[in-house]
């Protein structure tokens, strides 16, 4: 008879495994609970919810983590968080040992582009009249470096660290530049030729909602939380949900008020 197959392991078993904790920045109990000990860094640019990291495991990765000031960058100005994550990428240095850099160039195409989408969609494809509204220099300099790693001649590079050194006139020209540049044709994603283009074709798919239910639409972009004094001690949350369409269309999508009723 064959052997019986070891049993599941759970992902949080295997030992020196860490997390970052990404976009998001607060360790609140549910996500405590479910990463337990293995975050061990927290990247994102919402603001700063100052809730602690999870204790530390108590394997290498715990003995590890006890030893060093775990990874925090919460910079709210910036457009994405990719942009800091594209920046960490950037500024690693090789590893002793290995002549290969790990900076955005040693990256896969495929990281890059995901890098490259995310941030053309969060800062609306660097329209020039939403900059220090929806993005800011940093996230400039993000787009042209993961750019130049695509194999793109990028004019008007922004130098580092860029908040100190560079004016928001050569911003705006940077940014009129990035706008022009030609995606290779790995990063066409839906046929998008260029950064607007590829924010616009994103966040088309990204508000399409019409193959989605009432109640996924309700929990396409769904917060939930207690108040601090009344509704909580009644045990009672509170829950929001951003919906992208107009309340005569989702009742409409719920074949009348009675139907969203049962859907919630």
């Amino acid at each position: 008879a064959d052997p019986a197959p070891p049993p599941p392991r759970r992902w949080s078993d295997s030992g020196g495994l860490g997390l970052a904790l990404v976009d998001h920045n607060a360790c609140v109990p549910g996500v405590r609970s479910l990463l337990g000990g293995r975050v061990v860094a927290t990247v994102d640019h919402h603001s700063d919810e100052r809730q602690p990291m999870a204790a530390a495991s108590s394997d290498a990765l715990g003995a590890m983590l006890a030893s060093r000031t775990p990874l925090r960058i919460i910079r709210p100005a910036v457009g994405s968080t990719c942009s800091l994550l594209a920046e960490l990428m950037d500024g690693l240095p090789a590893e002793p040992g290995l002549s290969v850099a790990h900076g955005l160039a040693s990256r896969s195409v495929e990281l890059l582009v995901l890098l490259l989408s995310a941030i053309a969609v969060d800062c609306r494809g660097f329209a020039p009249e939403l900059l220090d509204q929806k993005y800011v220099a940093v996230d400039v300099r993000a787009a042209q470096r993961i750019c130049a790693a695509l194999g793109i001649a990028v004019p008007l590079e922004l130098p580092f660290p860029v908040e100190r050194a560079a004016s928001k006139t050569a911003v705006l020209e940077a940014v009129h530049a990035l706008r022009g540049l030609m995606l290779p044709k790995a990063a066409r994603v839906g046929g998008a030729c260029s950064i607007p283009a590829l924010s616009t074709q994103l966040l088309a798919a990204r508000y399409d909602v019409a193959d989605l239910s009432s109640l996924e639409l309700l929990r396409w972009d769904y917060k939930e939380g207690a108040r601090a004094a009344g509704a909580a001690a009644a045990g009672m949350r509170l829950g929001v949900a951003a919906v992208c369409e107009t309340l005569p269309e989702l009742l409409a999508r719920s074949s009348g008020p009675a139907g969203l009723q049962v859907t919630s």
